[in-house]
């Protein structure tokens, strides 16, 4: 059966004339009117009933119509999709949590680019629980997360064919501020450390998470914890201890250019360390075209150059 044969008929339908159907199809009359005798001959039905008003359909031509609708956006979709598989991509979005977006990720974008000078890569900022929901509903293309993932997320992940792989991992450590009182301090015992004046990340991002898992893991009690203040941005963080109001934890990855020129001074808990996982969450059907493929082998590989 020929479709561009259903496509017309579907055309003439929705004109309620041949003429008209033939105008918006740049085709003549003649033309349109033989394809439509074909398709009646070929279901063995008359399709359409004419008058000087124009045409309408027969039982038979309304039950074609219905049909045909479908095949041709199931037709176009085919075709966009095999569009796209054809044309080179040239744009990929990524939702990556805040540490991993303002501090590794940069260098890797930037050696992308070297090898890919027409991609172009948008990254989309925001906690490692927004990161899950944008693989799942399918608005990002990658999605790298920080922190330990909840098995129940682990298993949605799962179930919905997301692949998660982990592709890194950072020490958390205590982040001081570089003066004199801390000068001599290394280290400290987990009594200090539960006494100190903590500002943290929200919960629901990555470092909060690996900090609260690796303290139950201790066996410390998180209600005894001293937060003195929540922030949503690692950098506003920074400037805080830095100015003196509190320690904090994070990944020697986001404090490396502070402990470089001596604004901060990065020390440890003497009974156990913080370790920090980077994972990569991506489905298959995103990973079609060579640039994506290629955006995932650098992941992946030692030539990643997180920052």
């Amino acid at each position: 059966m020929n479709l561009t044969a259903i496509e017309s008929f579907c055309h003439v339908i929705q004109h309620g004339s041949i003429s008209k159907a033939a105008k918006a199809l740049h085709m003549s009359q003649p033309a349109l009117s033989l394809q439509i005798q074909e398709l009646e001959n070929q279901l063995n039905a008359t399709l359409l009933e004419r008058s000087n008003k124009g045409v309408t359909p027969t039982e038979v031509g309304n039950l074609v119509y219905e049909y045909g609708q479908k095949l041709v956006t199931i037709a176009e979709n085919m075709r966009k999709d095999v569009t796209k598989m054809n044309n080179v991509q040239t744009e990929l979005l990524v939702a990556t949590s805040s540490t991993v977006g303002q501090y590794a990720l940069p260098c890797t974008l930037f050696i992308f680019h070297e090898e890919y000078p027409d991609s172009k890569i948008i990254t989309r900022i925001t906690n490692t629980k927004e990161a899950i929901e944008s693989t799942l509903n399918g608005s990002v293309d990658f999605a790298i997360l920080e922190g330990p993932i909840k098995d129940e997320d682990k298993q949605t992940l799962k179930d919905e064919g997301i692949v998660l792989q982990r592709i890194a991992r950072d020490e958390l450590v205590i982040v001081v501020p570089h003066t004199e009182t801390w000068e001599d301090i290394d280290e400290i015992c987990i009594q200090d450390f539960m006494n100190c004046q903590w500002i943290f990340r929200e919960k629901g991002s990555g470092i909060r998470a690996t900090i609260e898992a690796k303290l139950i893991q201790e066996g410390m009690d998180l209600n005894k914890l001293k937060i003195l203040m929540e922030m949503d941005q690692t950098s506003a963080i920074i400037s805080t201890v830095a100015s003196e109001r509190g320690l904090s934890l994070l990944p020697r990855i986001a404090v490396k250019k502070e402990l470089h020129y001596k604004t901060l001074k990065a020390i440890k808990v003497k009974e156990f360390l913080f370790y920090h996982t980077i994972s990569l969450a991506y489905h298959p059907k995103k990973i079609k075209s060579s640039l994506a493929q290629a955006f995932l082998e650098l992941l992946h590989s030692k030539e990643r150059g997180f920052c």
